[in-house]
């Protein structure tokens, strides 16, 4: 349940701007960084930032306003999640090519240990996946561990599986993936 100092920070002027990051309200986020004076890396109730709202909605123009101001690329949500697995999750490749060249953590985990190759594989980002386990021969970085399992022992192979992303799954069992792991239920 949401708790009074919860209540005070959704109605403040950092979560007002990451809503409207959010809603892609360019002249909205300016206004609250350069009159208002928000910090640029303000959070709202659940920890989030307006890097990462712009870049799970694919706002591009604002995420690289909000870079040029200072916004801290590694900064995390409640549940650890970051910009890069939002943008990977929603099948933003602009952004995701963006945040890995500035140094995004290409296998960064989340508490429940999802990473943005899991992430992109089970919602069906083809072109996601195949740049994460290519960024070593795209970027020069090591690629995504292909075989990165959630908490629950749950691969990015078994995800995009059982979503039916036939596409993912072949680019999945082509880097390598081990097709005969089990999760912690067998």
């Amino acid at each position: 349940f949401i708790q009074p100092p919860e209540i005070v920070t959704m109605d403040s002027l950092g979560a007002k701007m990451i809503s409207a990051a959010e809603k892609n309200a360019m002249g909205e986020v300016v206004d609250f960084i350069e009159k208002q004076a928000v910090d640029v890396n303000s959070l709202d109730w659940n920890d989030q930032t307006a890097l990462i709202a712009a870049a799970s909605k694919g706002n591009i123009d604002i995420l690289d306003y909000l870079i040029n101001k200072g916004a801290d690329i590694s900064m995390t949500d409640r549940e650890q999640v970051s910009a890069f697995m939002e943008a990977a999750n929603g099948g933003h490749l602009e952004i995701v090519h963006k945040l890995a060249k500035l140094g995004a953590e290409i296998d960064g985990t989340a508490s429940s240990g999802v990473t943005a190759l899991w992430l992109a594989s089970a919602s069906g980002q083809s072109q996601v996946v195949d740049y994460l386990l290519s960024y070593d021969k795209i970027e020069g970085g090591l690629p995504a561990n292909v075989n990165a399992m959630k908490s629950d022992g749950v691969t990015a192979l078994m995800v995009a599986a059982l979503e039916g992303h036939e596409a993912c799954v072949q680019l999945l069992l082509n880097a390598g993936a081990d097709a005969n792991t089990k999760d912690n239920e067998g």
